[in-house]
Parts: C-alpha cells; structure tokens; sequence
C-alpha cells in the first residue's frame, strides 16, 4: 500500500489535459477548457476545429497558434505535450506546441514537424524572428501517431519524440513562464497535413 502511494507521489500530473473528445466541427474557441488566440503570433481567420478528437487548423497558407487560457504556470520549466497524426505528406503543413509563450507577442519556444523538409524542429521566436535551435530529420509515416514534448528547463530547451531526447539547446531569450499551446502551419484541414490530440502540459 505504502508503495503504491509512493508511486502516485512520483508521477507527474497533468497541470492542463485536452483529449478534443468533442462533437466534429467544434471550435477549439468552444471547448469547456478554453482556448486563445495569441493574435500576435497567427495570420489565420477561422479557429481549429475538431474532427474525429483530432484538432486541426484551416485549408490555408496561414499560421494558426493558440494557448490555454486557463492554465497560467507560475515556472517556467513545464512539458507541453501533444499527439501528432500525419493525415497525409502535402509539404505545406507545420504544426506542434509552444511553452514559454508570451501572451501579446510572437514569442516562444517551439517544437513541430515540418513536412517541407521532413524535419522535427526545435526553435525559438522573438518578436517574429525564427530561430531553429536544433533538429531531428526524419520522414513522418503517414497514420503513425508520434508524441511530440518540448520541455524547457531552465536554459536547457529540449524537443522529444516518442520518450527519446532527439534535439537539445541552450537559451536564455525567453525566461518568464509565459502560456502553454499550439501552433499550426500550411494547409492543416482534417484530411491532410497533421492535426493533433491529447495535449497535455506537465
């Protein structure tokens, strides 16, 4: 018994969890746990809806990020976790999660997958300017769900695929705790390019 409390003491707990178990063609906007926009960091019109627990963005060349806004961190140093599912390689698409994120700025820590280059990236944006900081290269395989982390701590800012440690940086340019969320890239509708699912941040 005393071990088994041991073991629930040592394992992280969801600080925020979406499963997107909605009904298809809800927007992200409309989910019990809100959803932002972070206007400073999107050039979308329509928020990501739902399709099949999956959200995804729009059938456009536009940038999409938004963040829970009901799940403010008082550290910095959090996992933001999500699902990536590659519908199909249109090499258009990008997408997946940011932490560090500040609220009114196009700034944050980034980790994504890239179909243009069938890349993993780990980046930073200050005010708008990218920065890739590291980078795993390998082809997503369609239908094959990957888990996606980016989990800074303290200046290390690191990307994980699949529970293995596949880039790692050292940065200082965002510091203060900022939000948690995702980002999505390129044409993202729910056919084609990477929606996402079970977002969590720890």
């Amino acid at each position: 018994m005393a071990r088994r409390r041991l073991l629930r003491l040592l394992t992280p707990a969801d600080a925020a969890h979406e499963d997107f178990a909605v009904a298809d063609g809800t927007a992200i906007t409309a989910l019990a746990r809100p959803w932002t926009k972070s206007t400073a960091a999107s050039t979308n019109t329509d928020a990501p809806t739902i399709d099949a627990g999956r959200a995804h963005g729009e059938n456009a060349a536009t940038v999409t990020t938004y963040y829970r806004a009901d799940f403010v961190p008082v550290s910095p140093d959090y996992r933001v976790e999500v699902t990536v599912v590659l519908l199909s390689d249109n090499a258009v698409s990008t997408g997946g999660v940011m932490a560090r994120h500040v609220v009114g700025a196009n700034t944050f820590y980034r980790a994504r997958y890239n179909t243009g280059n069938d890349n993993w990236e780990l980046s930073k944006v200050v005010a708008g300017t990218t920065t890739i900081l590291g980078n795993f290269t390998t082809a997503a395989v369609v239908d094959q769900p990957y888990r996606l982390w980016l989990w800074p701590k303290g200046a290390v800012i690191q990307m994980w695929i699949d529970g293995v440690l596949r880039a790692s940086a050292n940065d200082t340019a965002i510091v203060a705790p900022g939000v948690a969320g995702l980002m999505l890239g390129g044409a993202t509708p729910s056919t084609t390019g990477l929606p996402f699912d079970d977002f969590k941040v720890m």
